[in-house]
Order: structure tokens, then sequence, then C-alpha cells
């Protein structure tokens, strides 16, 4: 597993110096030296404080949950697991990890933990799916004009609507869960009459059981408190503005550049966010920035330097930041990574 992520990482680097080198990278640094430092510390300073509304809204789900735990711990946690995000393919890789410290720190059951994760990541599609339909609303006349048809963009979210379906169902529905589970237990032991089988039953049993208390408790609470339900919902808009108004910032910095409208970054942003997690380090987010945004008409040295800040001063810096937070916490990965093999995925956890 360790050899898989480090050659993916390998393959990220490789693909961001060769956008580099391709792309004319002696008109990059001329562009890199014309930059306005003041706007790209802004930039940093709203990466820095979008992490403190990731962690308010992370806090209010646990609330939800019936978890009470302080928000500086909270904070830490989060920025744990976006380091840990951020470095692996597919940016699923801290999410145990965030659950792990619940569980290690706090004595919250693992299936708990993951199921305020899980209706995160389902509030985050839903309202980038919907900002992005808005931006394609307000970019529609330019959309029809240029050669980046509108046609492409929206069948890019055709997978997006049905992974949000499958989500809110599973939300919304705890004993399909728990049925699918059951089902492919008992599936595997017809070939294995093991007894790990067995205590792997009762370990995924108890997993998925925590994981629908966590939710049950979330619904029921934001039914009957809907201004926590409001809040999630108000926060996670905040969150994902804040990355687009980012995205936009940088381009201002740049010089002799025009930015396009915001509509079209807002686009660009949720594009990035939903499909960039394919590789490491952000290579795909910075790939998908640059291409949409030299098919949009900026020169491509400039649309370069646009992706390729846009990951140094979020995904990059959210390195430093969790390493920083994995010293105060007092955690080591490495313990993480074992202790999560040798219970078969953090799955025993959640009887507790």
């Amino acid at each position: 597993m360790k050899k898989k992520v480090a050659t993916l990482i390998i393959i990220s680097i490789t693909i961001i110096i060769a956008m580099v080198i391709v792309n004319d990278p002696v008109k990059m640094g001329g562009i890199l030296s014309g930059t306005d430092l003041y706007l790209i510390l802004c930039v940093v300073a709203l990466y820095i404080l979008n992490g403190f509304i990731k962690a308010a809204r992370w806090h209010l789900l646990l609330y939800s949950s019936g978890s009470r735990i302080k928000f500086s711990k909270i904070y830490l946690f989060l920025l744990i697991g976006l380091m840990v995000n951020n470095i692996s393919p597919g940016r699923i890789g801290g999410e145990p990890v965030r659950a792990y410290l619940l569980r290690t720190k706090n004595e919250v059951p693992i299936g708990r933990g993951l199921s305020t994760i899980f209706v995160e990541r389902t509030v985050d599609l839903i309202v980038l799916t919907l900002l992005a339909l808005i931006g394609i609303g307000l970019i529609v006349p330019l959309l029809l004009a240029s050669d980046f048809g509108i046609e492409l963009l929206l069948l890019s979210f055709v997978p997006v609507f049905m992974l949000i379906v499958a989500l809110i169902y599973i939300a919304t529905h705890p004993k399909f869960l728990r049925r699918l589970a059951l089902g492919a237990c008992h599936f595997l032991q017809k070939f294995s009459s093991s007894s790990w089988l067995l205590k792997a039953e009762s370990g995924i049993i108890g997993f998925v059981d925590s994981f629908n208390i966590g939710i049950n408790n979330m619904k029921s609470d934001l039914r009957l408190n809907k201004k926590n339900g409001f809040g999630v919902i108000s926060l996670t808009l905040i969150i994902w503005l804040n990355d687009a108004a980012r995205i936009y910032l940088v381009l201002l910095a740049l010089p002799n550049v025009l930015p396009p409208s915001f509509g079209a970054v807002l686009i660009v942003s949720c594009l990035a966010t939903i499909f960039g997690a394919v590789l490491p380090i952000g290579a795909m987010h910075a790939t998908l920035i640059t291409s949409i945004f030299a098919a949009l008409g900026i020169d491509i040295a400039s649309a370069t330097t646009a992706g390729i800040l846009t990951i140094m001063t979020s995904i990059w810096l959210s390195i430093p930041l969790g390493i920083i937070s994995m010293f105060l916490v007092g955690l080591k990965i490495e313990k993480v990574s074992s202790e999560i093999v040798r219970e078969g995925n953090p799955v025993k956890e959640g009887v507790s």
C-alpha cells in the first residue's frame, strides 16, 4: 500500500514538473516575479480561515451526533486529516485517521465518527454540484460561444449526481446498509467457515450499527434543531465560496491577466475539487485548473502558474500544518496504519 501511494506521489510530482517544462518555464518565472504578494498572502489567510470554518462545521455535526469535544481538538484532528487526504489518492486516507483520533483521544466509536464525516462529504458534494450549476448558468453565453461546450460540462456531472443519490439513500435508509453488510458476510461464509469470518461479521455489524446510530442522532437533532442544519449548510456554502474566491484572487495577483467572470471561476473550483482527487499532492487539481482556464482564453503560461499557485497555497500548505498538528496531538501515522491493519481496518471499534 505504501509503495502504491509513493508511486502515485512520484507520478504526481512528475506531472507537475512536466507542466512547468512544457508551458514555458522562463515565461512562468517572469509571471511569478511580477505576482502581487499581498494578494497571495490574502489567499493563504483565507485558506487558514477556511480550516477554522471546516472545523466549526465538523464540531456542529459531532455535537448533533451526541459527541461533545473541544473545538481546539477538532481543529487539530481536521488539519491532520486534510494533510493525509492531500498526500493520498482519492482524498480518503484522512477520514479513517480523523475517526481514529476521535476514538483514541475522545472515546468516540469509529462508526459514529465516520458517520459525521459521511454527512460532511455528502453535503459537500451537493453544495459543490449546485454551485457549479449556478456557475454554468452565469456563463452560458460564454460557453455557447467557445469550444468548451456546455454539454461536456453537464455530462461531467452525471456520475456526481448518481453518487449523491446513492449517498443520500444510504443516509436515509440505515437498514439497507446493515442488510448489505450482512449479505456480504453471508456470501463470504459460503466459501469459508473460518472463525475469523464470524469475528469479522460481528465487527462489521458493530461498525454499521455504530455508524447508523451516528446518522440517526444527527437526523434527529437536525430535524428538531433546524438552526444546526441551517448552520451546516451555511458553513458548507461559505467553505466552497471561499475556495472559489482564493482561485479568483490568485488570478488577480498575476500580472497582465484579466480574470474570467466569477461564475467561470466557480465552475473551475467545483470541478477541480470533485475530480481533482484522482492524484495526490494536487497534480490533477492543478491540471484541471490549467486546462479549463486555458480553454477560457487565458495564456497557457499564466493558466499553469495559476494552477500551481493554487495548490501551493492550499494543498501543499496543508502538509506543514498537518505535521505541526500531529506533533501537538502526539500522533504517529505509522501507529495508525499498523493498528488499522492489526484490527482488520477499524471495524472492531464500532462495537464500543
